[in-house]
């Protein structure tokens, strides 16, 4: 009997397991079976896959408390990739589900419900999410609008319009995504109406009943809308919308975020409601280093007073275990210190805030950054300079501001290299002008004074040395039983960094500036004192071991050659610096300083005396008409014939040169031309009476090209030539027609080889150069390059680096078919354009792949002829000689 039983008992398992498999029909083993199976097999495990696989990211990736936080901590599309295949492990198993355990409803013609399995919708939408942690924006869409489309009376239909919202913000498409939430709001309030007597259920028995809400979604719509605002660039409403997730959310880590995040906001605004924001943060966190950043943010937001604030400070500073962090401490240290016009302080505390970031580039690089803010503000430019350049080295690539600061440090370096060069000749020159027995033992003196400076330094860095190797064994005590998380816990990784270092570098000394490699060594980066010699007379000293008198005597301009030499760069780079001062940095009264120190030097042989002269007239004529005055006599008397002298009696003397000077190049290409057509002696009748008659022609080197090569056409005896050959070479050294008519002279005298014909054929510059037009940009795109995507990228490049300088939109220009440009106008002069080509070549934000494309700049007179006569590989020679 007992057997029996057990047999049936068998056999109904057997049935009712053989009944449950079926999806055909609706009955509660079926649906508890499948639904089992859809909600464990699939949607559980699918659903912790992506948990841990957004965990592990989340991990790798630390937060970045120096900007926003962003609200939801999502991969990037190259970040993705490390998730696929815990993400397509999730989406098979979902579709494996849907596949096997989905069961439509078939036969009920009411069709008051479409899938009687309630977690096939759920697998859905985790494939949905799923393709969406890839940055598969399609895919998810197509997951997300099945489940709206189809699961018209279910929660789901919710979150697949919500995720859908998100698709929009992740693509740009705000306008889709602001439409979407507010439908799901207007949803809110007829969902709040229809259930407002009935709260206890989920839905109504009528088929046509509006579900509610499910579980936690106002938290994330809430933070969607906040997300949308926030590139809206509201940031109001974004903090409304925040402060509504709080209220929702039931997660104590989340409500801290999130406050941390509104905290910022206001932070942002100069808001005092900032700290109240950071103190919620403080009291709901789990996160150590979030409640660390809230503390120091809640002190620098201010409301106790600045000594209660420093008090609470140093006492961070005393626990063992902010030790990790004391650089951000020092750094909100110095943001008092400087707030309360205490410099020097808030400088020491900068300086102990760099000192202290061994793992922390980004506090690195804003301690940097504002000592340099600090030194451009005085007006010290070289020390600004060397700051700004020590930020971008340090700074990570994804720092929001890098390209800026880079592009600061760019703009000073050549002030910086400048000054160098005009201290370094003056004090060459001042131990050069010595006797002979005064300039040895002056050396002897200075070889004492930088060996004690070196011992000086040594000892100074062996201290340093040893303060970092106390933090560093500080930190591995405090890092103990953390598993060696640390970077100097581990050997084999301080051995493996080193070896990397050494790869990438190469051998470095340990000094300052070793990134540099072309470093100029006569400006310290901190003032010393020097009781025995003028500082200003310390010459430049190559980085070699050990000092010595000859090392020194080295570079010396002993002979007068030398000494013009000399003279040439220091007038170059007074001149090149009074006009950054000018034109860049807007400090009229540091350019005036030098170019008055350009004609103390009364070198009046050098180009530079007279430019740096017209440049005190232009800086004065409309503040001092007596000094405007003074250099206008200064220029009339020593230079009567110059284009400026012309200038300064005919206010329209350059428009009137450009002017001939266009109808000059046209008359010369006409008589080119003729000397193409075999015109000889009339082209050899005009180059005579253009060199005669027209010392100012611009194209008078190139008419006597053109006279001696039609000589050369019409004459048997190729001597005839010389003469014109040799005047050429005299009176335009150096130039491309000197240099071809030195060739030709060559020949002429050695013999012309039988089996290698005299070039006679004429160079022809259609382009030219105007030392005071304005310039376009030009960016090259090749034929499977976008025009619209470039134009975009880079008005978004121009609005963020260049958004001062009111350029105009970028405009497409179709050159040939397979080249384009975008031209970027336009620059009010030379230097604009090189800086905005500088930045444009180092700036990876906006610009993606662009930033790797050709890039000249060019003049409308040229551009206008570039497009007519399609002449590039000529334009990017002319370009190339004369830019």
């Amino acid at each position: 009997m007992k057997k029996f039983t057990v047999y049936i008992l068998s056999l109904i398992v057997v049935v009712l397991v053989v009944m449950a498999c079926t999806t055909e029909r609706n009955t509660f083993v079926t649906r508890t079976y499948h639904g089992a199976t859809a909600r464990f097999n699939g949607y559980f495990n699918a659903t912790e896959l992506v948990r841990i696989g957004l965990e592990d990211y989340r991990r790798a990736n630390p937060e970045n408390y120096y900007e926003v936080l962003p609200i939801e901590r999502l991969p990037d599309e190259d970040e993705a990739v490390n998730l696929y295949p815990a993400l397509d492990t999730a989406i098979s198993k979902c579709t494996e589900v849907i596949g096997k355990h989905a069961m439509p409803n078939m036969n009920d013609i009411s069709r008051k419900k479409d899938e009687w399995n309630n977690w096939i919708d759920e697998n859905w939408l985790m494939i949905g999410q799923a393709e969406f942690y890839k940055t598969k924006y399609d895919n998810a869409r197509e997951a997300f609008e099945y489940v709206r489309l189809f699961y018209v009376n279910d929660p789901s239909k919710y979150l697949a319009m919500l995720w859908l919202a998100k698709c929009d913000i992740a693509q740009g498409d705000l306008t889709s995504a602001g439409l979407k939430l507010r439908r799901l709001d207007a949803l809110a309030i007829q969902i709040e109406e229809e259930h407002e007597d009935d709260p206890l259920i989920q839905f109504k028995k009528d088929k046509d009943a509006i579900a509610k809400f499910p579980k936690g979604f106002e938290v994330q719509l809430a933070k969607t809308k906040a997300e949308l605002e926030l590139l809206r660039k509201d940031e109001q409403k974004a903090i409304q919308h925040l402060i509504e997730a709080v209220g929702h959310s039931k997660d104590k880590d989340e409500r801290a975020r999130l406050n941390f995040i509104i905290a910022q906001l206001y932070a942002k605004q100069e808001s005092p409601e900032a700290r109240n924001f950071f103190t919620a943060s403080i009291k709901k966190n789990s996160d150590f280093e979030m409640i660390f950043y809230a503390k120091i943010n809640r002190a620098l937001a201010g409301g106790d007073g600045d000594e209660k604030i420093i008090k609470q400070l140093k006492k961070m500073l005393k626990d063992a275990k902010n030790l990790e962090y004391k650089d951000q401490i020092y750094y909100a240290l110095a943001d008092i210190a400087l707030d309360n016009g205490d410099e020097p302080l808030g400088m020491s505390y900068l300086t102990q805030s760099v000192f202290y970031s061994l793992n922390n580039n980004y506090q690195k690089g804003v301690s940097y950054e504002r000592m340099g803010n600090i030194s451009f503000d005085k007006k010290d430019y070289v020390k600004a300079q060397k700051y700004y350049d020590s930020s971008a080295n340090v700074l990570p690539e994804d720092f929001a501001k890098k390209e800026i600061i880079q592009s600061k440090a760019d703009k000073l370096s050549e002030l910086v290299a400048a000054i160098d060069v005009v201290s370094y000749e003056d004090s060459v020159q001042r131990i050069a002008k010595m006797d002979e027995s005064t300039r040895r033992d002056f050396l002897k003196d200075l070889v004492k004074q930088l060996e004690k400076e070196e011992k000086e330094r040594k000892e100074a860095e062996a201290r340093r040395l040893e303060e970092l190797r106390a933090l560093k064994s500080g930190l591995e005590v405090q890092n103990n039983g953390q598993g060696g998380k640390w970077y100097f816990n581990n050997s084999k990784t301080i051995a493996e960094g080193f070896n990397e270092f050494r790869r990438i570098w190469g051998q470095r000394e340990d000094e300052d500036n070793w990134r540099r490699s072309n470093k100029i060594d006569i400006v310290q980066f901190e003032e010393t004192a020097n009781d025995s010699l003028p500082q200003d007379s310390i010459p430049v000293i190559k980085e070699e071991p050990g000092f010595s008198v000859d090392k020194l005597m080295v570079g010396l301009p002993l002979t007068d050659s030398l000494i013009q030499a000399s003279n040439d760069k220091i007038m170059k780079a007074l001149y090149n610096s009074g006009m950054i001062y000018k034109n860049q940095l807007q400090e009229k009264e540091l350019a005036v300083v030098q170019f008055k120190d350009a004609l103390s030097r009364d070198l009046k042989e050098s180009e530079y005396d007279i430019l740096s002269a017209f440049q005190l007239y232009e800086i004065h004529k409309g503040g001092d008409p007596g000094l405007s005055s003074h250099y206008r006599s200064y220029i009339m008397n020593n230079y009567p014939n110059s284009d400026y002298a012309n200038y300064l009696r005919d206010p329209d003397y350059f428009k009137k040169k450009k002017e001939l000077d266009k109808l000059n190049l046209e008359d010369y290409l006409r008589y080119v031309k003729r000397y193409e057509q075999g015109m000889y002696y009339p082209v050899i009748s005009k180059a005579k009476k253009v060199i005669a008659e027209e010392p100012e022609n611009e194209f008078r080197s190139k008419y006597m090209l053109l006279q001696a090569l039609s000589l050369g056409q019409v004459k048997d005896d190729k001597t005839e030539m010389l003469p014109v050959l040799q005047q050429l070479v005299d009176e335009f050294p150096g130039t491309p027609e000197a240099t071809r008519a030195q060739d030709l002279i060559g020949l002429i005298k050695n013999g012309v080889p039988a089996n290698e014909p005299v070039d006679f054929s004429i160079p022809v510059d259609i382009y030219n150069y105007d030392n005071n037009a304005e310039f376009y940009v030009m960016v090259y795109l090749s034929n499977n390059e976008s025009t619209t995507d470039a134009r975009t990228s880079i008005a978004n490049f121009n609005r963020e680096f260049f958004g001062r300088e009111r350029l105009k939109s970028p405009e497409a220009q179709i050159y040939s078919d397979d080249l384009s440009f975008v031209v970027i106008k336009k620059f009010k002069e030379k230097a604009d354009a090189e800086d905005y080509v500088r930045v444009f070549q180092r700036t990876k934000k906006h610009l993606g792949n662009l930033q790797t494309n050709k890039i000249i700049y060019i003049s409308p007179e040229n551009y206008r002829t570039l497009l007519k006569d399609k002449k590039l590989k000529e334009y990017e020679q002319f370009f190339n000689d004369n830019y």
